[in-house]
């Protein structure tokens, strides 16, 4: 991976809306938003059905701040066009890791 890029893992999913969540716990959350290329990993025990449990799954981490990613933003402000990536990455790529404890 380059610059562009980021990986790292995420604390919660939920799979009624396709959202994901990572916690400040993890190191550098401000290239969630500076990279162009957002890949996220999480076990598939940390994926919840509804948005309310994952809320509260995520006011239980100790964590200051929970960001909360459900896909690349977009945007047709610009000359009525639609711009992929106007406030964080352009492309999502999410990895679901078995857990095999």
């Amino acid at each position: 991976m380059d610059d562009t890029a980021f990986y790292t893992r995420a604390t919660i999913a939920v799979a009624k809306t396709g959202s994901i969540g990572v916690d400040s716990h993890v190191a550098a959350t401000h290239k969630l938003y500076l990279c162009d290329h957002l890949y996220l990993g999480i076990t598939e025990h940390n994926i919840v059905r509804y948005l309310h449990d994952a809320l509260r799954i995520a006011g239980n981490t100790g964590a200051r701040a929970f960001h909360l990613i459900t896909g690349p933003s977009r945007t047709a402000d610009v000359e009525q066009t639609i711009q992929i990536g106007a406030h964080g990455p352009k492309q999502l790529t999410i990895m679901i890791y078995r857990d095999d404890s």
